[in-house]
């Protein structure tokens, strides 16, 4: 072999291993590990600083804002199985149009609420200080696109987020009732955490033939399936079984009259020195819940 052809082989060979100990290098488990340090600080330094500067969570905003269409799409084939088992085999062609209707139901029910509750205020006011606006947050109608049962926290997700103008603090209702308040919301949907979960809290008054009484406390969930807590209520507070009682609109968070429940049991509260009473929640279990009315 002549020796250029000796030296063309040696470049060859230590070429050769060359490319090996770079590929060794770059499937180093040491080496990946510490780009994926790397990579996993810089986001965590970008998700800092736009939560602090009020901005939408990146971490949890693009996954929730891709599985949106998904969450939608399988919302509406729930409804169309449970359209076409009822039209099969129960008779009920009118299905659609009965939830159709329920729906204009309920917004008309909340609206006729709302404007009530607004003149009530607004002649309140006049009575003080001779005149006065009154603004009302113009509520938002969202689907119920999911619900994941969790021992830690009663959530739901609707279909509507910051591009309705809805944000954390939001108060979330239906036709019957208070539901909760959004504790996060992307541009496409917002996570409402429920009255029955064991942080919520909101004050209440207490109503007796659709007369308020003075009688207030603070409400509090106790847990999936088990009725709301009422307590710090005066011992000699004036309230029984069959009473209401709705949002007294203290704290500036959730507007007053939302009905919150129905008093179903009243005692003690012997650590305290005070009354408790358990109510049932006005507004319907996740379960059963199809649509949902946010006040941005």
């Amino acid at each position: 072999m002549s020796h250029r052809a000796q030296n063309t082989a040696r470049t060859r060979r230590l070429a050769a291993a060359s490319g090996r100990r770079g590929f060794a290098m770059a499937t180093n488990p040491l080496t990946i590990l510490s780009v994926c340090v790397c990579i996993s600080i810089g986001i965590g330094a970008l998700r800092n600083r736009l939560v602090r500067n009020d901005g939408i969570d990146p971490i949890l905003s693009v996954p929730a804002t891709m599985a949106f269409p998904f969450q939608i799409g399988v919302a509406k084939l729930e409804g169309a199985l449970l359209f076409g088992w009822d039209s099969l085999f129960s008779g009920k062609i009118l299905v659609a149009e009965n939830a159709r209707l329920s729906a204009e139901n309920a917004r008309l029910k909340l609206e006729v609420s709302a404007l009530r509750a607004s003149a009530d205020e607004a002649q309140r006011l006049r009575s003080v200080i001779g005149f006065v606006e009154v603004q009302t947050r113009k509520p938002v109608a969202a689907p119920v696109i999911g619900w994941l049962p969790s021992p830690h926290m009663e959530s739901v997700t609707l279909g509507c987020g910051t591009r309705q103008g809805v944000k954390a603090q939001s108060v979330a209702r239906t036709s019957d009732g208070l539901l909760g308040q959004v504790f996060d919301s992307t541009p496409l949907s917002c996570q409402v955490i429920l009255l029955t979960d064991t942080e919520s809290r909101v004050s209440g008054m207490v109503y007796r033939n659709g007369k308020a009484l003075d009688t207030t406390g603070i409400v509090q969930g106790a847990g999936r399936e088990q009725p709301l807590t009422m307590m710090y209520l005066r011992r000699d507070a004036d309230i029984k079984p069959g009473d209401a009682v709705r949002t007294s609109g203290y704290g500036g968070v959730f507007p007053p009259d939302i009905p919150v429940g129905i008093v179903i049991s009243v005692g003690e509260d012997k650590p305290r020195s005070l009354k408790m009473a358990r109510l049932r929640p006005a507004a319907p279990m996740p379960g059963t819940l199809r649509e949902a009315i946010v006040l941005p």
